[in-house]
């Protein structure tokens, strides 16, 4: 039995209630000072609440974890949970957990997202709660030129992804995560190579002569792009049209991508540590035949030309029995020089969190990438591709007093890309050409061989040449303030922006003489002796054992330069009633110097004025005016500033009272916008296009009978332009988007026209014999037109939730007018095409006897060494009908370089603890072009790949499907023409993307005292469909002397503390 005292207990009362009524009264008495107090500092709970709080007054406090999903069951990663009227604040992880310490009992929970209609709940301890997805959500905002819209506000055509589908993707380029997840990006992956395998972006394709690639802004600054860390990106958002781009003006015509980093939120530091490790692998290359077929078709190629073969039936079974490794060697160049296998690792560490007055958000990571290069470390340095590059981001947001905000973003970056000397594109071009029977790699004796035809030795070329090491140092601040006009007019504000940007590169090298083939010496072997010792030929080449050094400062304008930019903005919003009005005004102007060691340079400079007006009556009829009045260096007084306005319109179906009662219609908006931006960028960058340019350094001439001396010269310079001006972009779009059955099913659609005028090129119809370089015009004209369809479905069976979604975007673009000389036949012009079209000859087929060659138009080009055309050659169709092929029968070939479909599928779900997801993406109608040595037999003394197998004979000649061989084939030859046989169609479908992830239970995780833990397996380029096989239709280097996409398998852990 318990006893206690009941004088003791009621003492014990008495004085409990002496101290609280004491505090409530000395509240009370200095209310007044704490409330003003905590209204300057927006405290949402009062002084009374925190004195109740306090250590005397106990009341019941629990711990609340959770998972905050979507309407399907997928975790919502960065939604807020907060207790109402405190600072409490926590925000739920990848998966969409969170947990929340010591909260009271009789709490309200506050759980937000953007995007999703927020709820308010009591406080329990478990809470497992769906948000619901407003499509018109009034809350949810999308980033857009100079600012933020609520999202049902906008009427602009804008897409977004967000960081979560950014990190799906293993690349350690972050352009290579864009492809195939949003409607209107092209994004065409060139390379493979560590530290410059960025891939190239259109937004809806191109629309002009010169470049088409789109402003790409960090955080509303021009900055580099490809080498940001993706940990520490929050989104990026595509703006396609002139109702998106027209504030950016003469740099708005190619469409923008703005990428914004991670803030901090107020509540308690969050830590997320992530590592990833993985293998990279080559997707494709090209597949070339060993030594013995090498001289089987080279004996046949002989035949072919009434030449005598080189390969007796003595070089023909050593090849084949590899008997002789020396004399008869059989190297597969690809498979020694080319690892498997190579290591990529990726690290970041960031912290987040803050308080009411200070937020922040702190990032810092590492990545490794090596190369596949073999034997680039045999010698006493190491010539291996590395690419190492570390990150660092700090944003901080201090809200100096209630009515002004300031915000501090810093950015390091440093790279370092170690490799061989001789570059990729060297080595690539050893590995595409050196027959595999042109010598041994080391002879006996241990020297580098050489072969009859081809002297350079691959194996010295990757190990003994030297490296190249490459570092560029990145430093970016931005500096901004927001101060509230409230007193002045509610919804008032300035807003003033300064950011510098400082990008050095520099290069050291240390190599072995100057260039290839002349820093060592090597042999070829001329048979045996009598007692069977290999007899060596005269040395090729002078060994060069010293190492020299070489120090570059690489000084263009996208590698090392400064920047400053300064924006200064008056904004306004406000509502009334039903109105909603915003308006801004903003005045920007930035300074571009070169770092240049011993020259100076202009600075690159812009200056301009933005503004932009938007009203909405009751979020449903939304109107929007936007301008950007822009100078330009490149023009002249009077068209140095243009004007270019944009209007747009929208229409909320879903707000109309006859739209109540349709509820499978859970959101339905049209928009449409017009307006005009331009541009001032020429192919080539030629600066201030209306000075003349007096002279410019030329050939010289020779002077001398023996010494053959030439001391260059001088060459007249091109006239300048006094009345050139903007490039001009009219640009219209339609839009719709809708969802369907509470959201579950949305659909959007966009079409859009363009017309590109005074396109900034140099003349074309007058004759090289003026004697000087032409000055740029605007002469030319070309329309852009197309289609961009979004589909996505989400819904949740029991414990299993899933997603689907899907776009494909269509761009056809045409020159309708282009300054060229008169052509005989239309088909000559490129005006009426596509831009990036390929021209040459039709093909028929392939002559199968001398009577086909006989009744067929003439060929005017060379049929090699015969003198005449021979069963097995190309039949080409006569276009003009003048019985003679020439290349006024050249036509335009299949389609366009740049695909004029793209598309994307992506799929995912989650079944209690496991998440999965998966990306196809593609590309039709689209080509590249495969010749020299990624096409043709033996060019250039080289080697033969698995195609030629299938070449024309007598015997083959219902199944073939390339034409006889050549024993030297060359570009001039009747064969060789280009021709739609050498453009290749290059549409295709990939295996983007596949992840699977596990995600421990939270009670295992709160005995380890860790917030989330989830590990996962992904893999990039995991295997491509299309109709060429041997190199990746991606690849538009011709000659395949690049480095291939690669197949990347990780593995990762993501942890939060």
């Amino acid at each position: 039995m318990n006893h206690y005292d009941s004088n003791s207990y009621g003492a014990s009362c008495l004085k409990d209630k002496i101290l609280l009524v004491t505090k409530l009264t000395t509240l009370l008495l200095v209310s007044n000072f704490l409330q003003l107090s905590a209204s300057s500092h927006n405290y949402d709970h009062s002084p009374i609440e925190t004195a109740l709080s306090t250590p005397g007054i106990n009341f019941a406090k629990i711990d609340i974890g959770g998972k905050i999903l979507d309407e399907t069951g997928q975790g919502l990663p960065g939604a807020t949970i907060k207790v109402k009227g405190t600072t409490q604040v926590a925000v739920t992880d990848h998966n969409g957990k969170f947990i929340l310490k010591q909260v009271d009992q009789n709490a309200i929970l506050v759980i937000s997202y953007v995007g999703y209609i927020s709820q308010e709940i009591k406080a329990r301890s478990q809470v497992n709660l769906s948000l619901v997805a407003e499509a018109g959500n009034l809350e949810g905002v999308v980033v857009v030129g100079f600012g933020v819209q609520k999202k049902v506000s906008v009427t602009a055509s804008i897409v977004t992804i967000s960081n979560k589908e950014l990190l799906q993707t293993p690349a350690a380029n972050i352009s290579n995560a864009l492809v195939g997840r949003m409607p209107g990006l092209i994004a065409q992956q060139s390379s493979g190579d560590p530290g410059v395998d960025g891939s190239s972006l259109l937004i809806r394709g191109k629309a002009t002569l010169n470049s088409s690639a789109p402003l790409i802004l960090v955080d509303g600054v021009e900055r580099p792009f490809n080498s940001i860390s993706p940990f520490e990106v929050e989104s990026i958002s595509v703006l396609k049209d002139a109702g998106a781009t027209a504030v950016y003006g003469v740099r708005g015509a190619n469409g923008v991508i703005l990428v914004t980093t991670k803030r901090g939120v107020e509540g308690k530091a969050r830590i997320n540590l992530t590592y990833t490790t993985g293998l990279q692998e080559v997707t494709r290359v090209a597949k070339f035949v060993d030594s013995y077929n090498f001289a089987t078709l080279m004996n046949e190629a002989l035949g072919n030309e009434g030449k005598s073969p080189i390969y007796d039936q003595t070089a023909l079974d050593a090849y084949k029995n590899h008997t002789d490794p020396y004399l008869y060697p059989d190297v597969d160049y690809v498979k020694e020089f080319l690892k498997p296998f190579a290591p990529q690792q990726n690290i970041n560490i960031n912290a987040s969190g803050g308080t009411k007055l200070v937020k922040y958000f702190v990032s810092g990571g590492y990545l490794s990438q090596s190369g596949l290069f073999n034997h680039t470390n045999d010698r006493d340095f190491n010539g291996s591709i590395n690419y190492n590059r570390f990150n660092f981001r700090s944003n901080v947001d201090v809200d100096v007093n209630p009515d002004f905000r300031l915000s501090v973003n810093l950015a390091a970056r440093n790279e370092v890309r170690n490799g061989p000397r001789g570059g990729t594109g060297r080595l690539f071009s050893l590995l595409m050409r050196t027959p595999p029977n042109n010598g041994p790699l080391l002879n006996p004796d241990g020297t580098y061989g050489a072969g009859p035809s081809l002297t350079d030795n691959v194996l010295a070329e990757f190990s003994y040449q030297g490296y190249t090491k490459d570092y560029t140092n990145l430093m970016e601040g931005t500096f901004t303030g927001v101060y509230k006009l409230d007193k002045i007019l509610k919804g008032l504000s300035v807003k003033p922006m300064l950011a510098f940007t400082n990008q050095f590169r520099q290069q050291t090298s240390r190599y072995r003489g100057s260039g290839s083939g002349d820093f060592y010496t090597r042999y070829q072997l001329k048979g045996k002796d009598a007692d069977g010792n290999y007899i060596y030929g005269a040395p090729i080449g002078t060994d060069n054992p010293i190492l020299n050094f070489a120090q570059t400062f690489v000084s263009d304008a996208d590698n090392s330069y400064r920047t400053i930019q300064f924006e200064g903005s008056v904004n306004y919003a406000n509502s009334f009633d039903k109105h909603n009005v915003t308006g801004l005004l903003l005045y920007n102007r930035s300074r571009k110097t070169l770092n240049r060691t011993q020259t100076f340079d202009w600075p690159f400079s812009y200056q301009g004025l933005v503004g932009r007006l938007t009203y909405n009556w009751d979020n449903r009829y939304l109107v929007e005016a936007n301008m950007g009045y822009n100078g330009s260096e490149q023009f002249p007084d009077g068209h140095k500033y243009g004007l270019f306005p944009s209007v747009s319109a929208g229409w909320v179906i879903t707000g109309e009272p006859f739209m109540k009662n349709l509820k499978a219609i859970s959101f339905l908006k049209l928009r449409a916008s017009y307006g005009q931006v331009g541009n001032d960028k020429v192919t080539g960058d030629p600066r201030f296009l209306y000075l003349d340019n007096p002279y410019t350094t030329g050939g010289g001439y020779s002077f001398g009978l023996n010494n053959n001396n030439n001391p260059g010269g001088i060459n007249e310079g091109a006239f300048g332009n006094k009345f050139v001006q903007w490039e001009k972009a009219n640009k219209t779009n339609i839009g719709l988007e809708s969802a369907f059955f509470d959201s579950k099913l949305t659909f959007n659609a966009d079409v859009f026209y363009e017309r590109r005028s005074n396109i900034l090129t140099l003349p074309g119809t007058i004759p090289a014999t003026v004697g000087a370089a032409l000055p740029i015009v605007n002469l030319g004209i070309v329309e852009n037109k197309g289609y961009e369809l979004e589909i996505g479905y989400k819904d949740k069976v029991g414990t299993f939730s899933y997603f689907v979604k899907a776009n494909i975007s269509y761009t056809r673009n045409k020159v309708l007018f282009r300054d060229e000389p008169e052509a005989k036949y239309p088909w000559l012009r490129t005006t009426g095409q596509s831009l990036d079209m390929q021209y040459g000859l039709q093909t028929a087929g392939f002559f199968k006897n001398q009577a086909e060659i006989d009744s067929w138009a003439k060929s005017s080009y060379d049929p090699g060494p015969l003198g005449k055309l021979q069963p097995g050659d190309f039949k080409y169709v006569d276009q003009n009908k003048d019985g003679v092929i020439d290349d006024f029968d050249k036509v335009p070939l299949r389609n366009p370089t740049t695909p004029r479909y793209i598309m994307g599928f992506n799929l995912g779900g989650s079944f209690k603890n496991f998440d999965f997801s998966m990306l196809l993406q593609g590309a039709a109608e689209t080509a590249m072009v495969v010749n020299l040595e990624a096409g043709y037999e033996f060019f250039n003394t080289g080697k033969a790949m698995d195609i030629h197998l299938n070449r024309w004979t007598p015997e083959t000649a219902e199944t073939a499907t390339y034409p006889r061989l050549s024993s030297a084939p060359s570009s001039s030859m009747h064969n060789y023409i280009n021709s739609d046989f050498w453009v290749k169609d290059a549409s295709y479908v990939r295996l983007k993307q596949a992840e699977i992830g596990y995600t421990f239970s939270q009670g295992f995780l709160d005995r380890i005292k860790i917030s989330s833990l989830r590990l996962y397996l992904n893999g990039s380029n995991l295997y491509t469909w299309s109709s060429i096989k041997y190199l990746d239709p991606e690849n538009r280097n011709q000659r395949a002397w690049y480095y291939p996409q690669q197949r990347v398998w990780s593995v990762g852990v993501n942890v939060t503390f």
